[in-house]
């Protein structure tokens, strides 16, 4: 289950509108994980601070009151002079209205209360397809990529601090805002603290990498069964990779490019960069497949700079160029570099 069904799945009980195939679905969940159960006990600590303390319910039995008024009626009837029978009727029916217009009010406060302690609808965002820009309502801007699951709630963005969910990729350009931090929440437990900065998330069930653009990000993370106090915490800065899978926290480690956010950024730098690092990170950009006829030309060290107006098979050109291959396309985005070898 996905961090994002399974806060829906807790929202629907909390707010009694749970059917009971998904109470079924959500604790055969919470059974079968630890990590969802620890998260779902947050949450609901969460929820009870946030929801407002219930109103002390109006205890009237109006049946019981409309009684009591008959029998007053009748005691009024009966010792009233029979030469009065419209103001006795004027006396009725002003009580029968008074009644009524308790009952109202009380139907209409109660309704009102209701509508007021609705919990504040989530914002979901599902990426079709990459560079999917999503604008937040302090002005961040979200640029995910294909496949990608973003989830906010307006509502409560902003109060004290500007909180989003992520499963998939996604670039961050957060405004800057000291007092309300920026923070992203993954599927694997990582936690992701800002304040204004650019930066990369990918974030997956068991794995959430951070790769720093700009500025300084602090990365969390809460081994399962842990409490608060004991999550582990990294600083990563500008052209610095963080990493939490199912080991723990990996320490840092410094980038020589930025060449992971090429999607996004559309810029690609190789220095001196083995062929074959070269090819992955052009089938992980281009989402194409790539193959090597000479295993020997995977260690050759290319070089060479593109931006947004090269295609990748502009790119694979040049690198048979460089090495004198052949470029052989086989079906729609898979290439196959034929001959060649490396310099001398």
């Amino acid at each position: 289950m996905s961090h994002a069904d399974l806060l829906l799945l807790l929202q629907r009980k909390w707010t009694g509108q749970i059917t009971m195939e998904e109470l079924e679905r959500l604790e055969a969940c919470l059974r079968q994980s630890p990590q969802h159960a620890e998260w779902a006990e947050a949450y609901e600590m969460i929820w009870a601070k946030a929801t407002p303390p219930p109103q002390t319910p109006i205890m009237l039995n109006l049946d019981e009151e409309f009684d009591h008024l008959l029998a007053r009626i009748e005691a009024q009837k009966a010792s009233a002079s029979a030469s009065h029978p419209r103001s006795l009727w004027l006396v009725y029916r002003r009580r029968v209205m008074a009644v009524a217009a308790i009952g109202l009010l009380f139907l209409t406060a109660w309704f009102g209360w209701q509508q007021w302690i609705v919990t504040p609808r989530e914002h979901q965002e599902y990426a079709t397809k990459d560079r999917h820009k999503v604008a937040l309502p302090d002005g961040s801007v979200v640029s995910m990529r294909k496949g990608a699951h973003l989830t906010y709630t307006p509502e409560r963005y902003g109060r004290q601090e500007r909180k989003v969910y992520l499963e998939g990729e996604a670039f961050f350009e957060v405004e800057g805002n000291s007092k309300k931090p920026f923070l992203v929440y993954t599927p694997c437990g990582a936690e992701v603290e800002v304040v204004g900065t650019k930066f990369d998330v990918k974030a997956s069930k068991t794995e959430t990498c951070v790769v720093v653009a700009e500025g300084v990000v602090l990365l969390r993370s809460k081994p399962i069964g842990s409490s608060a106090q004991q999550s582990k915490s990294v600083r990563l800065s500008t052209h610095q990779k963080g990493r939490v899978n199912e080991a723990g926290l990996q320490k840092p480690i410094t980038l020589q490019h930025l060449n992971e956010l090429a999607w996004q950024t559309r810029i690609l730098v190789f220095k001196d960069t083995p062929l074959s690092e070269v090819c992955s990170t052009l089938e992980e950009i281009y989402g194409m497949r790539v193959e090597l006829t000479n295993e020997a030309m995977k260690t050759c060290l290319y070089t060479g700079n593109y931006d947004s107006t090269y295609r990748a098979e502009d790119i694979l050109q040049g690198i048979c160029g460089t090495y004198g291959s052949q470029l052989a396309a086989l079906e729609i985005d898979h290439y196959r570099l034929v001959g060649g070898g490396c310099l001398k």
